[in-house]
C-alpha cells in the first residue's frame, strides 16, 4: 500500500478521534437518551424500560458489511440502578441476501444479541463490564458470547477505551479507541453528535470475524448523528455513518468502504 493512502487513512483517523466521537452500532441513540432524561421527570422507580426501532440503509459492524440493502433494527433495554439489560435483532429488508436454509431473505432475522452490563462511576468517569451474546439466525454462522470492559473518560471529547474477548467461537480479542462531542443547540437536547473509533483484532479473533488469521487494525468508523428530542419520553435521530479497513489482507476480495445512513424512533417507558 502507497504511503500516500496510510497519511489520508491517519489523517482521517486522528481527526476521528480528536474531534468526534464513536457511536458503538448503527443504533447508537446515547445522545438521544441523555436528551431525553434531560427532559424526563424524576422517576420514583429504579426500574427504567426504553426501547427503540432503526431503518437502515445497510448494516456495517465492526467494519464488516452485512448486506448492501436496507435493514430494520430494534431493541429493548431494561435498566435497574447500575444494572441493565438489553436485546437488539437485525431484520433484512431485502430480497437479494439469500441466506442458510432459504430461498429468500427478505424479512429475515439475520442476528440478535442479548447483552447484561454493570456501570459504576470512577473519579474521571465510568466503567462498565459485561457480557454479550450474539446468535447469527438464518446464516449458517455460528452463535458466540464475548465479555467486555469500558472505560469512558469524563471531558468534551469523552475518549473511551473497550476491550471484548470471544470467550466461544472466535476465542480473541478485539480492542476500540474512541472519542465524541455532542453539541446542544437548545435546552431540549436537540443537537448533533460526531463520532469516531479505531479497532485492533488479535489473530484468533480477526480470524473468526474477518477470514484473516493475523492481528492487526481492523476498521475505522465516523457517524454523524442529529437528535430531535419530541418529549420526555420520545426522540429521533438521523445519523450517517463512512466506515473502511486498515488492514490490506481483510479489504482484500471485500468492499472496503461503505456509507450508510438512516433514522431511529426512540420511547422511554
Amino acid at each position: 500500500m502507497s504511503r500516500s493512502y496510510w497519511k489520508i487513512v491517519c489523517g482521517v483517523a486522528v481527526v476521528g478521534l480528536v474531534s468526534v466521537g464513536f457511536a458503538e452500532s448503527a443504533t447508537d441513540t446515547q445522545p438521544a437518551r441523555e436528551a431525553r432524561e434531560k427532559l424526563a421527570p424524576k422517576a420514583k422507580t429504579k426500574i427504567k424500560v426504553s426501547a427503540q426501532v432503526d431503518w437502515a440503509s445497510k448494516y456495517v459492524f465492526r467494519g464488516v458489511n452485512r448486506g448492501d440493502d436496507a435493514v430494520l433494527q430494534s431493541s429493548l433495554q431494561v435498566n435497574y440502578g447500575r444494572l441493565s439489560g438489553s436485546i437488539w435483532g437485525n431484520v433484512d429488508l431485502s430480497r437479494t441476501n439469500v441466506y442458510y436454509g432459504t430461498s429468500d431473505g427478505f424479512a429475515r432475522v439475520t442476528e440478535y444479541r442479548s447483552s447484561l452490563k454493570y456501570t459504576a462511576p470512577t473519579p474521571t468517569g465510568n466503567l462498565s463490564l459485561g457480557v454479550t451474546h450474539f446468535d447469527f439466525a438464518n446464516t449458517g454462522r455460528p452463535s458466540t458470547t464475548e465479555v467486555w470492559g469500558k472505560a469512558n473518560l469524563r471531558g468534551p471529547f469523552a475518549p473511551y477505551v473497550a476491550a471484548y474477548f470471544d470467550v466461544d467461537e472466535g476465542n480473541g480479542a478485539y480492542v476500540e479507541l474512541g472519542a465524541g462531542r455532542f453539541l446542544a443547540f437548545d435546552p431540549s437536547g436537540f443537537g448533533v453528535h460526531f463520532s469516531g473509533s479505531i479497532g485492533y483484532g488479535t489473530s484468533n479473533f480477526n480470524s473468526f470475524t474477518y477470514g484473516v488469521s493475523k492481528a492487526g487494525l481492523t476498521d475505522l468508523g465516523l457517524r454523524t448523528t442529529i437528535i430531535f428530542p419530541i418529549d420526555s419520553k420520545f426522540s429521533l435521530t438521523t445519523f450517517a455513518g463512512f466506515s473502511t479497513y486498515l488492514n490490506d489482507d481483510i479489504r482484500a476480495g471485500r468492499t472496503s468502504t461503505n456509507f450508510t445512513f438512516g433514522t431511529t424512533i426512540g420511547i422511554r417507558f
